[in-house]
């Protein structure tokens, strides 16, 4: 067995943010695959990473030969 043991629902909802915009910025008919992996190697507690590891993958992709469009994630927020 793994010693990381099985994802946890944050991460795979993290991955999930991560593919949805990507996914159809594909061309058609580009049938290769494709993998992703973005590692927290130090977190403070207060940031969330989510975001930073999505725009991570988008400058990955961007800079590799992967014909893909542009794609960014942010989030908004109102602080009382």
């Amino acid at each position: 067995m793994r010693r990381e043991g099985a994802p946890k629902e944050r991460e795979l909802l993290c991955g999930r943010l991560i593919d949805r915009p990507i996914r159809p910025l594909f061309p058609a008919g580009f049938y290769h695959e494709v993998q992703v992996m973005v590692n927290v190697l130090s977190s403070d507690g207060k940031q969330d990473p989510d975001v930073m590891a999505a725009n991570a993958t988008s400058v990955a992709l961007m800079l590799s030969d992967i014909p893909l469009g542009r794609t960014y994630r942010y989030d908004t927020g109102r602080k009382n």
